[in-house]
């Protein structure tokens, strides 16, 4: 029997799916703004793809992780104190990379790759916590999620461009930041 899903619980199921990725989305961009710098000055084409792939890796590797771990965490952890977690993954990781935007010490760069896994960390724990939840929910919330995690990429790069061409880089990632307490 199909069940019939009120249309303001679809647009919030839509925008789950788009906070989820949107921070994913603007601390890859702000990476490659970051580490820019080292890429440039390699000035030999492989340590560009050397740092790129080290990039992706960090990205994507804990993200695995965390997917590949949550279903013996998601039946210890409520989904509140679940939320709470992404929360202050989300805040935290992106004001990490803000904050470190600016130094030139030693480990700038490496506060910056931990601001990185966090937020994978984030996105692979919020993935399975959510489809976890939707699937609960009649057939569509699913499609709704998924449709908002597609829309990250493009609402999330656009969002940080317009962002970072009017405050720069750290006070971008500082404003994006509150997303995650939202």
């Amino acid at each position: 029997m199909y069940q019939v899903m009120p249309f303001r619980i679809q647009v919030l199921i839509f925008l789950c799916g788009l906070f989820n990725n949107f921070a994913y989305v603007v601390s890859l961009s702000a990476a490659k703004i970051i580490f820019s710098t080292e890429i440039v000055s390699s000035h030999t084409h492989r340590k560009a793809h050397t740092v790129v792939s080290q990039v992706l890796f960090y990205a994507d590797g804990p993200a695995f992780i965390a997917q590949f771990c949550a279903p013996f965490l998601l039946k210890i952890i409520t989904y509140n104190k679940r939320i709470l977690i992404l929360s202050i993954l989300c805040t935290s990781s992106l004001l990490l990379i803000g904050f470190n935007e600016e130094s030139t010490g030693f480990y700038s760069k490496y506060f910056s790759i931990v601001g990185i896994i966090l937020t994978s960390i984030m996105f692979g724990f919020g993935e399975s916590t959510f489809y976890s939840l939707w699937s609960s929910f009649p057939k569509k919330a699913i499609g709704c999620f998924a449709a908002g995690t597609g829309a990250a990429g493009i609402v999330g790069s656009g969002v940080f461009d317009i962002l970072l061409r009017m405050f720069g880089l750290k006070t971008t990632l500082i404003i994006l930041a509150s997303f995650g307490i939202i």
